[in-house]
């Protein structure tokens, strides 16, 4: 597996655990796992997986994958 494919994974893994609302907290806790990264690559990454703002209770926006319809 790939170090790209890794923190991928490990982005969506965290982002379906916890709410997370920008990028400099979603570096935080990558690098609480050991990914190293940059916000560039990060901001990459999100466009990549597709991954949405929503707006969760309370008002605020945090990222959130799309439910993939399937026949």
């Amino acid at each position: 597996m790939s170090v790209k494919q890794r923190r991928q994974q490990a982005i969506v893994r965290l982002i379906g655990r916890q709410p997370v609302s920008n990028q400099p907290r979603l570096l935080e806790l990558l690098a609480d796992e050991g990914v190293r990264s940059t916000q560039a690559t990060v901001s990459r990454d999100l466009d990549e997986l597709g991954v949405i703002k929503v707006r969760a209770a309370g008002g605020q926006t945090v990222y959130a994958l799309p439910a993939i319809e399937t026949d």
